[in-house]
Formats: structure tokens, sequence, C-alpha cells
């Protein structure tokens, strides 16, 4: 799994990308990028869920097109991007209440 911290104008946020593995498969088909919020200078992330509570994920191709879309996503709810991804070191974080965004906001992911 990949970790990256983005910040926007707006929000800072994680995106975390695990492969999806077909049974006895080493090669991924798909990935899923899970998207939260940070808070407190990294002490607090909080899920992003829909407005039925399911949680916000972004299936893609690869790797690298469920990061550009997760960031898409992100940057349309936040504004833009104020400094690119890095690496996250959230180790001592806290997992805080869910933040809940509009459907209408995942329209296209």
């Amino acid at each position: 799994m990949s970790c990256q911290q983005v910040r926007f104008a707006l929000a800072d946020c994680v995106v975390e990308i695990s492969p999806e593995f077909g049974e006895g498969s080493r090669k991924a088909r798909a990935y899923t990028a899970r998207l939260s919020l940070v808070e407190n200078e990294g002490t607090v992330v909080r899920p992003l869920v829909s407005g039925d509570g399911r949680r916000v994920k972004i299936r893609a191709e690869s790797e690298l097109l469920a990061f550009h879309s997760a960031v898409s996503y992100l940057r349309a709810r936040f504004g833009s991007v104020s400094r690119d991804g890095q690496p996250c070191s959230l180790g001592g974080a806290t997992v805080g209440m869910p933040v809940a965004v509009d459907d209408a906001d995942a329209s296209g992911f």
C-alpha cells in the first residue's frame, strides 16, 4: 500500500492506495484509493464517507491513475493543490470521526 499526503487550499488530505489481487494472482488487477482528511497537524485522520456512510473509494487500473483521480476529486472539493503529494508520516495519528461529503461530489468517480 502507498500513502501520500497532499495539501489543498482548504484542507490537508491523505490518499492511501492499495492493490486488489485476483484469486491466486500476484499481479494487481486494480487499485483502490481511500481518502481522508488530516487535522491538527497530522495528529487526527478523518475518513471521507459518502452521504450513505460508505467510505469514499476511487478504483482505477493503475496506482498512478488512482492517485491522480483521487487528487482531482479532492481538488474539486478542497481547492487547488498547494503542496504536492508527500509520503505519509502519520504513525502517531488517531482516527477521528468520518467526514461526510455530498454524493454529488463523487460524480464521475
